[in-house]
């Protein structure tokens, strides 16, 4: 029985020691359990904090990459229009040139053609001068034809006339030969000549032609002739 009692007691001793380090042990773990939430919050600030941080580093990041490529952008736009424009500027120097070129060329071949006016022009002066003369020798021509058809006429009807022939039964060839005489020999009707004078004129010097005529055999032969017919 007092064995029981003792093992009543110890046992007594130890459920009270027990629930006393028990005790113990729950206000230290309530204590540490309240510390470890205070971290636990402290962390959670800290961690909220820090998301706020990033959240807002990742927003000034994305601004900030926003702006650098409209940068970029407005940088190719720029070399996009700077190498647009240095095209643009090679061409024009190059339009430049040829159109300097063109303006050469044109002023040659305007020089060119104001030379080849004026040779021109001085062609078609000479041109006109010449068809001035050769209207005024076409004149002189005409003229001189009409006298000498003029002439030729007043010669035939002046060897008709004189020599009593009719034209329709002379031949026509010695009919030509004595106007061609006639002709010849117009200086002796001049006006202060007289008629007459003029015709014993050309019977001198056709019958000089006819004795001294191929050295004078036309005369011996009408000589003979002559004498045939009268003998």
């Amino acid at each position: 029985m007092v064995q029981c009692n003792r093992v009543f007691v110890f046992e007594s001793d130890m459920s009270l020691s027990l629930r006393i380090y028990l005790i113990i042990f729950l206000c230290n773990t309530f204590k540490e359990a309240t510390m470890s939430h205070k971290h636990i919050n402290r962390l959670k600030a800290k961690v909220t904090d820090s998301e706020e941080k990033l959240l807002d580093a990742e927003v000034r990041y994305q601004q900030r990459q926003a702006t650098f490529e409209a940068q970029t952008l407005i940088m190719e736009s720029r070399e996009c229009v700077i190498h647009a424009l240095t095209v643009e500027q090679v061409s024009l120097v190059s339009q430049k040139a040829s159109l300097e070129d063109w303006l050469k060329a044109s002023e040659r071949e305007r020089d060119e053609k104001e030379e080849a006016l004026e040779e021109c022009k001085a062609e078609i002066k000479l041109l006109r001068e010449r068809g001035v003369e050769l209207m005024r020798s076409k004149d002189l021509l005409d003229k001189g034809e009409r006298e000498r058809k003029q002439r030729e006429y007043n010669s035939k009807r002046s060897v008709l006339r004189s020599f009593k022939w009719e034209e329709e039964t002379t031949d026509a060839l010695v009919l030509r030969g004595a106007v061609a005489f006639w002709g010849a020999t117009d200086a002796l009707d001049l006006p202060n000549h007289n008629l007459r004078r003029s015709k014993e004129a050309r019977k001198k010097i056709l019958k000089s032609i006819i004795e001294d005529g191929f050295q004078g055999e036309l005369h011996d032969e009408l000589e003979k002739e002559f004498v045939k017919k009268n003998g």
